[in-house]
């Protein structure tokens, strides 16, 4: 995911990430990392695939398109599908976002929140290696100074290692289990326009059925 470098490392921009999915693996890959890690206790990453990247970032940035494409036969039909199986993917990655929630409460809890750092570096997160004697500088609190020593003083050859993050690596986190309602609300718009396009205008008007020649 990132290079280790010898006093700062830039992480990687979440804007470059699209999907909440996506940017809440992020945030799980750097929880991961031994820096950040809480009783060594490893958290999973949810399900993505292509396909839900790539529809997700279509129902967020192209909704009329979308909703013109509803109203087309047959194409209305595949829609519903690709609206289906992201509601569906989106629906697994929740039960893995729960089940981290379960095993541990708060990732981010190793982690420093300094939107001040973070902009310094231009990053969403950063990580840090310094001296134990260059860590005043820094103007963490006693009890932050603390926790930084004794989890980092005895297992990276006397050197600190922490990382920081700001608002935008903290909505990785929390933004995947508020951003179902756009999976959701896709796939209902596109079952009832199918519905009532097929049953109310095809067949009924024009006497036509989708599914008959």
């Amino acid at each position: 995911m990132y290079k280790r470098l010898r006093l700062l490392d830039l992480g990687e921009d979440l804007k470059s990430k699209r999907d909440p999915i996506s940017r809440y693996n992020l945030v799980i890959e750097q929880y991961n990392d031994p820096v950040n890690r809480n009783q060594e206790i490893l958290l999973n990453k949810a399900h993505n695939n292509t396909l839900y990247v790539l529809w997700y970032s279509l129902q967020c940035r192209c909704l009329f398109i979308l909703l013109l494409l509803y109203f087309i036969p047959y194409v209305s039909l595949l829609t519903l599908l690709l609206n289906l199986i992201t509601f569906i993917v989106h629906s697994f990655a929740l039960r893995t976002y729960s089940s981290n929630k379960k095993r541990i409460k708060d990732p981010l809890a190793n982690m420093i929140y300094d939107t001040i750092l973070c902009k310094r570096g231009s990053a969403d997160f950063l990580y840090f290696e310094i001296n134990p004697e260059n860590i005043e500088s820094f103007k963490f609190d006693k009890p932050t100074v603390e926790r930084l020593v004794s989890k980092s003083i005895q297992s990276y050859d006397g050197k600190i290692r922490f990382m920081a993050y700001n608002n935008r690596f903290l909505a990785g986190l929390h933004n995947l289990s508020n951003a179902g309602y756009i999976a959701f609300i896709h796939l209902f718009l596109n079952m009832m326009i199918f519905y009532v396009i097929q049953y109310y205008v095809y067949e009924r008007v024009l006497g036509l059925k989708l599914f008959e020649p």
